[in-house]
């Protein structure tokens, strides 16, 4: 059997189904309970997906309306008071994972 450290992973490695089943309500209408911030996933340089945990602690998507570049930077910089990273874009590169912090958006 191969060891796992030589598992490739494919794509940019976000394990996007993670945050759909995350997202998925159990057979009582209900999901887990879980802080996960908020998390945009882009599928061919556009946002396809935006997973939140709402004030309830359930894991939330955001409606198709809100995946503009316009509207997630207003919300990121929203919250920005008091850090200098509002966000981290993390992306392949060569086939290597790449990193960049985006920087705060306005002083709070």
């Amino acid at each position: 059997m191969e060891h796992e450290a030589n598992w490739g992973l494919e794509g940019d490695g976000v394990v996007e189904n993670l945050f759909y089943y995350l997202w998925c309500k159990d057979e009582f209408g209900g999901g887990p309970s879980l802080l996960v911030p908020d998390t945009v996933v882009y599928k061919f340089t556009q946002p396809a997906f935006w997973y939140f945990t709402s004030k309830s602690g359930k894991v939330k998507k955001k409606a198709k309306a809100s995946l503009t570049n316009v509207q997630i930077e207003k919300e990121f910089c929203r919250k920005s008071c008091g850090v200098d990273i509002v966000a981290y874009y993390i992306y392949m590169l060569n086939g290597m994972s790449s990193l960049n912090r985006l920087p705060s958006c306005r002083p709070c």
